[in-house]
């Protein structure tokens, strides 16, 4: 179980589901950040750390792994990223493992309705412009979906996660925030 603590100062105002997690470690720690739209090399990375399988399943037995962000955008194999992440998010648990996303600054783009770095080739499949920002909605398929599963940062052991960085008066009301939770090793996993 992930303990999920409150929001502080202004990031209580972000329209975002969860923003801090606290978690026991006492195995394999991965992460991985900016995929830009890259499965093939997302795959063979995954593959590499032991985490997936030939077939795309999670294979990472108890492992996490931190995704960091930035998985939309450049590549042209966004959702398709989107979509086996948190498939492996749903797996993952199964086998005793963990996989957090985290959001980026080209997947809060795309949750405030800019598109400026997506690939043609992905925006002419999906079906347009139009088509691509009813997904990214807040009740749209993908929007929703996003909003739902990502984070902005998690804490993992002593290891605090984030796409890039925090400012300092963030980090302060971070460390506030978590003064009177538990020590990570008492978290309950």
């Amino acid at each position: 179980q992930v303990t999920k603590l409150t929001p502080f100062g202004r990031l209580a105002l972000w329209p975002y589901r969860s923003l801090i997690s606290v978690m026991a470690l006492g195995r394999r720690l991965v992460s991985v950040g900016d995929l830009h739209g890259d499965y093939t090399t997302t795959m063979q990375i995954l593959r590499k750390m032991g985490l997936v399988d030939e077939a795309g399943d999670w294979s990472g037995g108890a492992a996490t792994l931190v995704q960091t962000g930035d998985q939309v955008d450049r590549g042209k194999d966004s959702l398709k990223i989107l979509n086996f992440l948190m498939r492996l998010q749903d797996q993952a648990p199964q086998s005793g493992g963990r996989v957090l996303l985290l959001y980026g600054n080209h997947e809060v783009m795309h949750l405030q309705g800019s598109y400026d770095y997506l690939h043609i080739t992905e925006l002419k499949e999906a079906g347009g412009r139009q088509v691509w920002q009813k997904l990214w909605e807040p009740e749209g398929d993908v929007g929703k979906r996003v909003r739902e599963r990502f984070q902005a940062i998690a804490l993992v052991g002593s290891t605090l996660f984030s796409h890039a960085g925090l400012l300092p008066q963030l980090a302060e009301g971070f460390a506030a925030s978590i003064a009177g939770a538990p020590a990570p090793a008492d978290v309950v996993e």
